[in-house]
């Protein structure tokens, strides 16, 4: 592998290209981007949505928001942190890469606006940003060799299982699939019936865990219920400390490489969540959105007031 030239990365986040490296914990300081930046990569070791990346090299930029949030609700399915970093790319798609023990999930901004609006959903993106992520959460090298075919498989079954965790129904799982994958088989990646029969597979082991109904569920539910001018508290991928929530809320840099690090969205007040577990200054919950079930952690107290209420039944 080449190093990285001008290496200068923020916490990255959401959807592209493939390629295998040491596993990271997300919960490391990665330095801001201040401008583009390029990686090199040997080709073959890398893998975007329907080939390998066509390049040795890629411009890298500042993850935006919308993929941030897209790559959080994806990994708040796993319950594991991330073990590669985001980045909005020059690549033709989304692709997974390594460079070095480095691993990356690159994705052109253009195309995830042109999926969004080719497939007329949300879950488009997100079931290609979940392919690329389940290379790396399942430790793929990307090697082009005979078990190429059952990577890409095993990482079209992952997104499926999570689309399904999410909410997206079986249509909605596949909808990528159905508009950008190849009727043909390639040196590196099944045809798209095979590839659409793998997603269906993870779908259907996930789909037993969506709550269709959530009247229906035994365990107690409550509402978001904050008092005070924003009318939302925040979502975390992990706990914080008193002395880190006090961190958090300072306006100073450790705050933004926290919270860029921590926070998954924001959850507004009427939103339904059950409490998981507790401890004296936090919630887990798992909260029913728009966007799919996400689990995190929320404060018990924000201005000493609770952030929940029961939901009447």
């Amino acid at each position: 592998m080449k190093r990285i030239i001008n290496a200068s990365f923020a916490f990255f986040t959401i959807l592209t290209s493939c390629n295998s490296g040491a596993e990271k914990n997300a919960r490391e300081a990665k330095p801001k981007v201040a401008s583009a930046s390029i990686i090199q990569f040997e080709r073959g070791i890398s893998c975007n949505y329907s080939g390998t990346v066509g390049s040795d090299a890629a411009y890298t930029f500042q993850s935006d928001n919308e993929a941030i949030t897209a790559m959080n609700a994806i990994m708040a399915q796993t319950g594991l942190p991330a073990n590669f970093s985001l980045a909005a790319s020059d690549v033709d798609n989304a692709a997974a890469v390594i460079v070095g023990r480095q691993r990356y999930i690159l994705y052109n901004q253009r195309f995830m606006e042109q999926v969004l609006q080719r497939t007329k959903s949300k879950y488009g993106s997100l079931s290609i940003l979940a392919h690329e992520i389940g290379h790396h959460l399942s430790g793929h090298t990307l090697l082009n060799s005979g078990s190429r075919y059952d990577l890409e498989l095993e990482a079209d079954r992952f997104s499926g299982f999570v689309l399904a965790k999410m909410g997206a129904t079986l249509d909605e799982a596949c909808v990528a699939m159905d508009n950008y994958g190849s009727d043909a088989a390639s040196q590196t990646h099944p045809a798209k019936r095979t590839r659409i029969a793998a997603i269906t597979n993870g779908w259907k082991n996930g789909a037993p865990g969506i709550a269709s109904n959530i009247s229906s569920r035994t365990p107690d539910l409550y509402i978001i219920n904050v008092v005070g001018v924003d009318k939302y508290i925040t979502l975390r991928n992990r706990r914080l400390s008193a002395d880190e929530y006090k961190i958090a809320n300072s306006g100073t840099p450790d705050a933004e490489l926290i919270n860029r690090q921590t926070v998954m969205t924001n959850l507004q007040n009427g939103v339904p969540v059950e409490i998981l577990a507790s401890d004296e200054v936090t919630y887990q919950v798992k909260a029913y959105t728009t966007a799919g079930i996400m689990e995190g952690y929320i404060v018990r107290r924000f201005a000493g007031v609770a952030t929940v209420s029961k939901k009447a039944r």
